[in-house]
């Protein structure tokens, strides 16, 4: 694949990408370009150009990974970083807010092609907050089969969320990162 194609493709969504997880518009700019540099210099290094957008994206977090960990050092020579290291972790936390948020509204789509007593129990335990006995009881079965159903229901959903996206998730179980693997299927960039 040529570097101009690939430059085409992510140009936006790379910036975008940057931008969710990093204030500074000029250092957005200087990030970009680096992720394009090392692009170039590693083409050589991609086997297989079906994985072309998972490996152009973990380049761009392993490069914003390094920039942060600059950063960190930077706090150690300057102590007015300490300042901008505290709201740099303040928009990272707001990036991984608003990506749980993107993701759950896909869950919610993706509830719609549950089957009904899958749907349904799902609906009532989780959004309707009922406990697996007011479940059973309303559903008119036993609490381990509230329970089990409810458990169904997570499993098919989390299949088919996994089946159309691939989500990169951290230590504390945010969402940092998906690409889509279906093009049919409820997750879309939003960026």
């Amino acid at each position: 694949m040529e570097m101009t194609m690939i430059l085409e493709q992510f140009k936006y969504s790379l910036e975008n990408f940057i931008k969710g997880k990093v204030s500074n518009s000029e250092d957005v700019a200087d990030l970009l370009q680096d992720v394009f540099l090392k692009i170039h210099s590693k083409l050589g290094e991609l086997k297989d150009e079906e994985k072309l957008q998972p490996w152009v994206y973990q380049i761009a977090r392993n490069t914003i990974t390094d920039y942060y960990r600059k950063k960190s050092k930077d706090i150690t020579k300057n102590p007015k970083f300490i300042i901008e290291s505290s709201l740099i972790e303040q928009d990272q936390q707001n990036v991984n807010e608003n990506m749980n948020e993107i993701v759950s509204s896909w869950l919610r789509e993706l509830m719609d092609i549950l089957p009904d007593k899958y749907r349904e129990a799902l609906l009532l335990s989780e959004l309707g907050q009922l406990t697996q006995k007011d479940l059973a009881e309303r559903l008119q079965i036993s609490v381990p089969g509230a329970k089990s159903r409810v458990q169904r229901a997570r499993k098919l959903l989390k299949e088919a969320l996994l089946d159309c996206c691939h989500l990169e998730i951290d230590s504390s179980g945010n969402v940092i990162d998906y690409w889509v693997r279906q093009e049919s299927c409820s997750c879309r960039d939003t960026g």
